[in-house]
C-alpha cells in the first residue's frame, strides 16, 4: 500500500506542476470540474488533490482489508490519470 501512496503523490505533483507550467504559459484548464480549483492557485489545487488522493487511499484500504483482489485498482487508475494529464501537460 506504502508504494501505491508514494506513486500517487509523484504522480499528482507531475500533473499539478505541469499544469501550472502550462498556465504560466499560456494554456488554460481544459477540465471545467478542475478550472476553478486551478484559478485558486497551487496550494488550493495541492489540498484538493491531497483530499481526493487520501479518499482513493482509504478506499484501496478497506478493500484491502476486507479481502477484495482488486483493491489496488483505483490507485492505480488514479496514477495513470495523473500520468497521462502530466505528459499532456507537457505540450505547453
Amino acid at each position: 500500500m506504502t508504494w501505491l501512496a508514494i506513486f500517487l503523490s509523484l504522480a499528482t505533483i507531475y500533473d499539478v506542476e505541469t499544469t501550472f507550467h502550462g498556465i504560466n504559459h499560456g494554456a488554460r484548464e481544459g477540465n471545467p470540474i478542475m478550472r476553478p480549483v486551478i484559478e485558486a492557485g497551487k496550494p488550493t489545487t495541492y489540498l484538493v488533490m491531497g483530499g481526493v488522493n487520501a479518499a482513493v487511499l482509504y478506499y484501496a484500504h478497506h478493500l484491502k482489508e476486507k479481502g477484495h483482489k482488486g483493491w489496488y485498482i483505483a490507485p492505480a487508475v488514479a496514477i495513470s490519470t495523473h500520468g497521462v494529464a502530466g505528459t499532456l501537460n507537457l505540450r505547453f
